[in-house]
């Protein structure tokens, strides 16, 4: 019987160890199982959230079309001509001598308008005077008829003046 026994015993050590392999397997699979389920999750809440914001850009395009090309096309029946822009420097050069400075003028560049956006040509503009005078001259060009954007604005003192350099935009139709 001794050997029954020990056959007994080896046959339920093993039946011990199988079920123990069986059990750590199922709770590292399930461990897995329930990170990947996490996974799915917050894939799902993010596609949720991208499909969100692309219902909202398709929304706000439509508005675009519906509203935003009436404000384009009342900014464009506004703003000067890409012909009469040499009227803008003229402009800048006679608010120039009325405050008696120094002016520089030059355009640097052009992007043509289309459809969707307004054309502008970029310009750097040197300006020396006092400081008043220097002043003044900018708040009129603030107060211009044209649509400028100032890109960049350095001032300088030069001697007992001060020097204004500006880089900017002024958009035509």
């Amino acid at each position: 019987m001794n050997r029954f026994y020990k056959k007994l015993a080896f046959q339920i050590l093993i039946f011990i160890l199988i079920i123990g392999a069986g059990t750590t397997g199922l709770i590292f699979f399930g461990s897995n199982i329930k990170n990947y389920v996490k996974k799915i999750i917050f894939a799902r809440q993010e596609i949720a959230n991208r499909s969100s914001d692309l219902t909202s850009l398709a929304i706000l395009k439509s508005q675009y079309s519906d509203r935003g090309k009436n404000y384009l096309d009342v900014l464009k029946s506004i703003l000067p001509g890409r012909d009469q822009l040499i009227e803008f420097s003229k402009n800048l050069q006679q608010i120039a001598g009325q405050n008696k400075i120094d002016f520089g003028f030059s355009f640097t560049g052009e992007s043509l308008a289309t459809t969707s956006s307004l054309g502008f040509a970029g310009f750097n503009l040197n300006v020396k005077g006092g400081t008043n005078q220097l002043n003044q001259f900018f708040q009129e060009l603030t107060k211009s008829q044209f649509l400028t954007v100032l890109d960049n604005l350095d001032l300088n003192r030069v001697d007992d003046n001060q020097q204004m350099i500006i880089r900017g935009r002024v958009f035509f139709r």
